[in-house]
């Protein structure tokens, strides 16, 4: 066990390590906006905090300073709430953050009594501090009321912000499919895979801790040290990819932005539809691979958000669906009257990615393209 502690103790300094190392980054280089980059360095401060606190209660000799056992339990408060800003701030540029003040709000109220406590009942602190360092190594159920609320407050509020963070990125992707005909390299996929990574890494272990704190089916000790790695772990991955971004910046756009905001009833007018029909299949716009929204309205001499509403009254789902609709159905004429390879097909007809083609095409016809080559 002492070996497993000690491990433990040099996971923390090596995860500081990295944030401050993080940190360094983030205020040297460019690649982020400003308001990314302080939010970036926010919560990297408050990685940082939380493990020397975690790294501190590891040490018996620390622990007759109640102000080092009592504010961890305020730091929970901003995980969620930073990460949101975060997402915010990178998908939703041209938002205000000068009204999220209030968001800070059950930080400020824990922190502030956990300041009170630690000032004003320092011995109280420590005494239910060492009551609960007991209680981990004893197998008897715990059911507290107080414990209760707290963590359901806190999970509450972690998943709302959780939950605001994903609809940020669902939103931005499939406004993307508005306005592209190519999104692989708009797209920021690493921020949905951290979002899942957040549930599994972050909010079910914390939740199965709770259950095992107040009905025991396993060491706490050990599996309070587990949920110790698996944050870490989890501000690794985030730290990577940060640091991905910074020295290979991803156009990061508002397309939003890049429709108008007036509301254009769609005109269902059968000559309109086949006007955008013939002009696709006539002039062969989609080879192009940089092709968007605005440059279709162009040809087709008609405003981008009434190009959106007309392509909605059609069969497609959008801009997104309607280009590659076309891709596919070019590259499985020339599968069929070619022998050339597939991944040039797909280039030569304005798709940029391979794992793209080969999953729109197996969703718009059922087969993979080699399957259809023989079909």
């Amino acid at each position: 066990m002492d070996i497993f502690n000690k491990s433990i103790g040099f996971l923390l300094i090596s995860a500081i390590g990295i944030s401050l190392f993080v940190c360094f980054h983030l205020i040297r280089h460019g690649g982020l906006k400003l308001v990314n980059r302080r939010i970036a360095i926010a919560l990297q401060l408050l990685w940082i905090l939380r493990f020397g606190l975690s790294f501190i209660k590891g040490d018996n000799e620390l622990m007759d300073n109640p102000h080092l056992v009592i504010y961890d339990q305020a730091l929970f408060f901003l995980d969620g709430l930073l990460v949101w800003l975060y997402v915010r701030s990178l998908l939703q540029p041209k938002k205000s953050f000068r009204k999220v003040w209030w968001h800070f709000i059950p930080f400020l109220f824990v922190f502030l009594y956990s300041a009170y406590m630690a000032f004003i009942e320092p011995e109280f602190v420590l005494q239910t501090y060492n009551d609960y360092a007991m209680k981990l190594n004893q197998t008897e159920t715990i059911v507290s009321f107080e414990d209760v609320i707290f963590i359901t407050f806190l999970l509450g509020i972690t998943l709302i912000y959780l939950f605001l963070s994903v609809r940020i990125t669902t939103s931005y992707n499939q406004e993307l499919k508005l306005n592209f005909s190519n999104i692989d390299h708009l797209t920021i996929n690493w921020v949905q895979k951290f979002q899942w990574l957040w549930i599994a890494f972050f909010v079910i272990p914390f939740v199965v801790y709770f259950i095992n704190y107040m009905f025991p089916f396993t060491n706490r000790i050990v599996f309070g040290n587990i949920l110790i790695i698996l944050f870490v772990l989890l501000s690794m991955v985030f730290n990577f990819f940060l640091l991905e971004q910074v020295y290979k910046p991803v156009s990061i756009i508002n397309p939003s932005e890049s429709v108008e905001k007036e509301i254009v009833k769609a005109d269902k007018n059968q000559k309109e539809v086949a006007k955008l029909k013939n002009l696709l299949a006539t002039e062969e716009y989609y080879l192009d691979d940089e092709l968007s929204l605005g440059s279709l309205a162009e040809y087709m001499q008609m405003k981008p958000a009434e190009l959106t509403a007309l392509i909605k009254s059609t069969e497609y789902e959008n801009f997104y669906d309607l280009i590659n609709s076309y891709r596919v159905e070019a590259i499985k004429k020339q599968l069929k009257e070619t022998n050339e390879q597939v991944i040039q097909l797909a280039y030569q007809n304005g798709f940029r990615s391979k794992s793209t083609f080969n999953k729109i095409f197996k969703e718009k016809t059922g087969m993979t393209p080699k399957e259809y080559r023989l079909s």
